[in-house]
């Protein structure tokens, strides 16, 4: 994966809407990680702020760098002020991330007019509870006091204004950044509106071959099945490109038989979050990788990819074979995204009311809850449960590092929904 360098904080608005794949017009957007203009290189590759050097190993922290799967956050500020639960989880992600030097921007159509609301008054508070998280999380080792960061911009449309330093820029003076450069010399071009993420159904013909081969499959035994899904996740696995993936229907179809046997389904789902290199999903033991790996951070850009994977899937799903939507679903949900889970829950249920994974996914989202790893952030980095206030609080979403323009994660989010990471909703 590339890694786009960051030598100011302003330079994070260059690099967000390329992220979020949209221009966010009327929304809160944290964006987390390390952005040092001197960098060295840490142990195991990774870029690291040039202090670290001059720390011991022993006493040298585990840091969100700028590069990693650490979170873009977006809240949709249409749907009102930021509640103070909604802000317990962005806070709660920041410290199960351990994120550094965050970079916060409100876009919104007039600072003028921004600056009286509700909304204004609830990102202050935000920001109060992110400094306090950010000091409890690196004030207490030497090596961090004072160290972390946390940036606040407003823009609106005519440019944006530095908080910290008081000073206003024009949209103008960040075209020529490195980071903005890096991201159009790929051929990222951001979307003058956020796109849709309902599942839109491909053309009859293709769901018509989807649903002969999917008939023709259902003969083929286990096996059969799970070479071809080791191919399919090899394909996912080596993907770089941008847009929806290549399947054909024949394809399709294999690929949906396979979803619909429980003992493959779980399989598939399970080496989709893991960070270990894929082994034949003949060796594969779901029982046993559920139970070790509940509270681990899952491999976000896999889980991503196969998410982009199962959406195509859904595509070409004929009537009333809702598994694709389901496992999305589950997929969205461990990496964070509570929106995209709800909506590809509900997708799910429209097609098949019986459905258990779904009806369970889409409790979940509608509750609010968080996957282990992401669930509130105890010392020493571990989670602690944040119990749900009733009432309607929103809900937060995280998207998972995308690997179409660069490594680091990404959140969206849709009125009273917040994404966390990956491409793509107040709620993360």
């Amino acid at each position: 994966m590339d890694t786009i360098t960051l030598h100011h904080p302003r330079d994070a608005l260059a690099v967000i809407p390329h992220l979020l794949g949209y221009h966010p017009r009327h929304h809160f957007v944290l964006f987390g990680g390390s952005p040092e203009l001197h960098r060295g290189l840490g142990p195991e590759g990774e870029e690291l702020p040039q202090w670290f050097g001059s720390l011991e190993s022993s006493q040298r922290p585990e840091v969100a760098v700028a590069g990693g799967e650490t979170p873009l956050i977006r809240v949709d500020l249409r749907a009102g002020p930021i509640s103070p639960y909604v802000a317990r989880q962005i806070t709660d992600t920041v410290a199960a991330c351990r994120m550094f030097s965050c970079v916060a921007v409100v876009y919104c159509p007039s600072f003028i007019r921004f600056a009286h609301t509700r909304e204004f008054a609830s990102v202050l508070a935000l920001l109060e509870l992110l400094c306090a998280a950010l000091s409890r999380l690196w004030d207490g080792d030497p090596g961090t006091r004072d160290a972390w960061s946390c940036d606040f911009f407003i823009a609106d449309n005519e440019g944006f204004m530095d908080m910290g330093e008081e000073t206003f820029c024009r949209w103008e003076e960040l075209e020529s950044t490195e980071a903005a450069a890096a991201l159009v010399y790929k051929g990222s071009a951001p979307l003058e509106e956020e796109p849709r993420r309902d599942i839109v159904k491909a053309s009859p013909t293709r769901m018509r071959n989807t649903a002969i081969a999917l008939e023709e499959a259902r003969g083929e035994e286990d096996t059969a099945l799970e070479e071809h899904w080791d191919m399919l996740l090899a394909r996912v696995v080596r993907r770089r490109q941008a847009g929806p993936p290549r399947i054909t229907t024949r394809e399709a179809g294999r690929a949906l038989a396979g979803l619909l046997r429980i003992p493959i389904r779980d399989k598939i789902l399970q080496v989709s979050l893991e960070h270990d290199p894929l082994l034949p999903m003949s060796s594969v033991d779901p029982a046993v990788g559920f139970a070790t790996g509940v509270g681990e951070r899952p491999n976000i850009v896999r889980a991503l990819g196969m998410m982009a994977l199962l959406d195509e899937l859904a595509r070409l799903a004929p009537e009333g074979v809702e598994v694709p939507y389901a496992c999305s679903a589950y997929l969205a949900w461990w990496v964070g995204q509570n929106s995209m889970t709800a909506l590809r829950a509900q997708e799910a249920l429209e097609i098949n009311s019986g459905s258990r994974l779904a009806r369970m996914l889409k409790d979940a989202a509608e509750w609010n809850a968080l996957p282990p790893w992401l669930v509130g952030a105890n010392e020493g980095g571990r989670c602690s449960h944040a119990t749900a206030d009733s009432g309607d609080q929103g809900e937060v979403d995280s998207d998972g590092a995308g690997d179409d323009v660069t490594s680091c994660g990404l959140a969206a989010s849709e009125p009273e929904a917040a994404d966390r990471y990956g491409s793509g909703s107040q709620a993360a």
